[in-house]
């Protein structure tokens, strides 16, 4: 009896999900084997983690949800800069559209200014 010969997609498929299954089993990690020490794996920073200071964490978390077109391509450290910022300019007696010519320098949209110095004003800066 003459063995029959499989089609050449039968086989090219049949490598490639072994390679598949060798390559993802390797990338896994056995959770009955223990992990040695000082491999464990990174864990996501507890909610409301932030700068430690309440009023820059009160800005980022009130950015995020009313600018969320501000904060989008910004890491929270960019975003607390922007209130430190308008912050800083504040208490040095800038008018707020002064400051808000500021951070339209640093890329917020003229559209955003205003609300964005509000908050600033309203959550991050003393007094």
């Amino acid at each position: 009896m003459t063995p029959v010969p499989r089609p050449a997609s039968a086989g090219l498929r049949l490598a490639v999900t072994a390679l598949l299954v060798v390559a993802t089993a390797a990338c896994g990690h056995d959770a009955r084997t223990p992990r040695p020490a000082g491999d464990a794996p990174a864990q996501a920073a507890p909610a409301g983690a932030g700068s430690g200071d309440a009023g820059l964490d009160r800005f980022v978390a009130a950015v995020q949800t009313q600018l969320p077109q501000i904060a989008v391509d910004r890491r929270d450290e960019e975003v607390e800069a922007l209130g430190v910022r308008a912050c800083e300019s504040l208490a040095a007696g800038h008018r707020a559209a002064a400051v808000a010519g500021g951070m339209r320098a640093e890329g917020v949209a003229a559209a955003d200014v205003d609300r964005l110095v509000a908050l600033a004003r309203s959550t991050a800066c003393p007094g």
